[in-house]
């Protein structure tokens, strides 16, 4: 490949770097997210086998105690941590490509 060639696959591929690391940030967000989700159901799931009956139905009622589903949280973290692990991978393989245009 040509000098202009190399310039031009190596301005791709960082484009394609910026864009990948853009993913990751925000999967890795959602991530996060999830799993401050899945706490607090946790937490709420707790509270409702503690509390009385008519306490969790009221505080239900308000959306105080909203009883997430923590197995499709799980999951989606599950999904979502393996397509990161993805990015990542390709992340490398775009910088790996770049390192040899750049030598």
């Amino acid at each position: 490949m040509g000098g202009y060639g190399r310039a031009v696959r190596a301005v791709d591929l960082a484009v394609l770097a910026d864009a990948l690391a853009g993913e990751a940030d925000a999967l890795a967000a959602r991530i996060e997210r999830t799993r401050g989700l899945l706490r607090l159901a946790e937490i709420e799931r707790e509270a409702a086998t503690d509390l009385s009956a008519e306490t969790v139905e009221r505080l239900r009622a308000l959306g105080c105690l909203r009883g997430a589903d923590e197995r499709a949280l799980r999951c989606a973290i599950e999904t979502w941590t393996a397509q990161l692990d993805a990015l990542d991978e390709l992340q490398a393989w775009v910088e790996a490509r770049l390192a040899v245009i750049a030598a």
